[in-house]
């Protein structure tokens, strides 16, 4: 969407990367940061930082908690046809997947 938003020359726009760098306010991650910053230089695309650029993420009272654990699905998925191996077949009869 960025590449879009910059690149288009019909529609001209500019694109924003939010870094959530913020680990004391937000779930922020050091580690995706440095990934995020090192992609939007190599792209040249213009960065905030929750850390550094954000006075307020949350308004006040609101304190940050711990992420619940991923709870497993309700129900395993069920078998597709293709998930099962099958291939579809066009009228002529040339596998088309």
């Amino acid at each position: 969407m960025l590449n879009y938003a910059e690149g288009n020359k019909k529609h001209t726009g500019m694109g924003f990367w939010v870094v959530f760098d913020d680990t004391q306010r937000e779930y922020g991650s050091e580690e995706k940061a440095a990934e995020y910053y090192d992609e939007a230089e190599k792209q040249g695309w213009t960065v905030f930082s929750m850390a550094n650029d954000w006075k307020t993420i949350y308004e006040d009272g609101v304190t940050k908690t711990e992420l619940p654990a991923l709870k497993p699905p309700l129900r395993t998925p069920r078998k597709t046809p293709l998930s099962a191996g099958w291939s579809v077949r066009d009228a002529s009869g040339e596998e088309n997947l």
